[in-house]
């Protein structure tokens, strides 16, 4: 069922086996899980069914170090969080990830690859995408034969993109979860404190506030945070009228160790035969599911060098103007449920570009590489992952919103061993391309610079991880390896924030897995979900 707050009465209190807090990916997928079950279940989320301006207003921040556009841009208030926005791009952490690298401050995760493996399944039922490889294995399965850029430095990994369809989860798990008997989602509940029982350290209810001026509370026996990494952050933070430093920060650790891939546009690529170029990066469709390249920097090659994760891509840029850059906007546009019928002028742009369009609908519908658009232009980008700094962090600032909340302040850092993880990548790369003939290129030279100048060309990727860690050591750590808060009984924490480090993928398809292993976890204990 699907309430809205602004409809109840003031001073409403609402009550639940389970109280979920936010309905993005990670709330959504969570209660999915649920519908399964007998336990009564209630969502609540602070924005609507469709973005609101003053919903969005109230993650606006300011920025105390390194500006991260994200904090304001990557984040949505709304049925369906990120899933409204997001590109979908699928694929799980390697086993290097989950392991402590000596040469990594803050690296490991407290279990490995194979406890996620399941759930990475499930996670990619959900979302519809085909079953086959993630690694070089795809390239056998599918008859593909890409040429080998630097196989000593480089391996070569497939992610998987959800159809436009698919992506946005309030039109998939959203509705089954609406139409349930168990699960009810809550429009315009903004959670603004989580209120501790100061004798049983147990969280004893959630004040519920209305930008309309509602206010109210929901009692659970287990609730689930799950909004976000910054505002689950600001959350905790923020309720401190029992515990002073605030919910489940014990540690200290609240709100530090702030993460984001750093993304930088390595340079610009000429190809002497851009169909050469597509049978080695092209995306390939097949059953429904595209399958993008990647080259990802060899664990061996960052032990050697001592640096990080790095991966990089291939991409092209069409023309606004351009057959392709109208069918993107009408899938955009069709995935976040609004109108994606182009204009006059747009439909003239996909006509006179007919013998492509073709060709794209041939590739998507009977499989195949994407063909690259007429006079598209190429480029390197490359995504690096951050090394936890206990000193990147957010905390609350003096400002406060319209709910009277205090508002973040964002103090992002991060330092020279990102910059010599870009180096490295860039640096093998450029020796795979010319030694193979590709064509020519012009290579982004800051990044080789002892100095701070390649920060001009660095911006984060809206992959916001890190502050609530987890951790097997409550002093080390928010949340323990199950996701329960180490300080509080009935709290567990559902967020890319309990990412001990981002590590070598987009974080939204190891979040959904980390939900449903959740989910089976509190299953398993019943109403008490502890």
């Amino acid at each position: 069922m699907i309430l809205d707050f602004n409809n109840l009465a003031d001073g409403t209190e609402l009550t639940a086996d389970i109280c979920i807090i936010g309905a993005g990916v990670a709330g959504l997928t969570l209660a999915h899980e649920f519908l399964r079950t007998s336990l009564k279940v209630l969502v609540i989320e602070g924005g609507g069914e469709q973005l609101e301006p003053e919903s969005q207003e109230l993650y606006q921040a300011t920025m105390a170090g390194i500006p991260h556009r994200g904090t304001s841009e990557g984040r949505f208030r709304v049925l369906g969080g990120t899933s409204t926005k997001w590109g979908s791009q699928l694929l799980p952490l390697t086993a290097s990830d989950f392991t402590i690298r000596p040469h990594v401050h803050g690296s490991g995760w407290p279990f490995d690859l194979a406890t996620l493996q399941p759930y990475y399944e499930r996670a990619a039922q959900v979302l519809e995408v085909n079953t086959l490889s993630y690694d070089q294995a795809l390239c056998a399965e599918l008859g593909l034969r890409p040429e080998a850029l630097d196989p000593a430095s480089f391996e070569m990994r497939f992610a998987k993109w959800a159809k436009f369809g698919k992506r946005n989860l309030a039109g998939t798990v959203g509705r089954r979860c609406a139409r349930s008997q168990n699960v009810d989602i809550v429009f315009h509940a903004n959670a603004v404190e989580l209120v501790m029982d100061p004798d049983s350290g147990r969280l004893d209810h959630v004040a519920i506030r209305s930008l309309a001026g509602r206010r109210g509370l929901v009692r659970a026996q287990t609730y689930v945070v799950a909004c976000g990494t910054l505002e689950t952050a600001r959350l905790l933070l923020a309720s401190n009228s029992v515990v002073k430093e605030g919910v489940g920060n014990a540690s200290g650790l609240v709100g530090r160790y702030f993460q984001d891939h750093l993304s930088i546009r390595a340079g610009e690529l000429w190809p002497r035969d851009p169909k050469r170029l597509a049978r080695t990066f092209s995306s390939v469709f097949h059953q429904g599911t595209m399958h993008s390249v990647r080259l990802e920097l060899r664990e061996t090659v960052q032990r050697e060098l001592g640096c990080m994760s790095a991966f990089g891509q291939v991409v092209f840029e069409a023309s606004e103007q351009s057959g392709f850059a109208q069918i993107r906007d009408m899938l955009r546009a069709a995935q976040a449920r609004q109108n994606p019928i182009p204009g006059l002028r747009g439909m003239w742009y996909m006509l006179r570009e007919t013998p492509y369009m073709l060709r794209l609908a041939k590739s998507n519908y009977l499989g195949g590489r994407l063909p690259y658009p007429p006079r598209a232009r190429f480029f390197l980008d490359v995504d690096i992952e951050q090394e936890p700094d206990r000193d990147s962090r957010v905390s609350l600032g003096t400002e406060r919103d319209a709910l009277g909340m205090p508002r973040l302040s964002v103090d992002w850092r991060f330092g020279g061993k990102e910059r010599l993880t870009a180096a490295a990548f860039v640096e093998h790369f450029r020796r795979g391309w010319d030694r193979m003939g590709f064509g020519t290129a012009k290579w982004n030279e800051r990044v080789f610079e002892d100095s701070d100048a390649w920060l001009k060309d660095v911006v984060d990727t809206y992959h916001q991880a890190g502050t609530t860690r987890m951790s097997t050591d409550p002093h080390l750590g928010v949340v323990d390896p199950a996701l329960r808060a180490h300080d509080i009984a009935n709290t567990y924490i559902a967020s890319c924030s309990v990412f001990p480090v981002s590590g070598s993928a987009n974080p939204t398809f190891t979040l959904m897995a980390l939900c449903m292993r959740l989910a089976d976890h509190m299953i398993a204990r019943g109403k008490s979900g502890l």
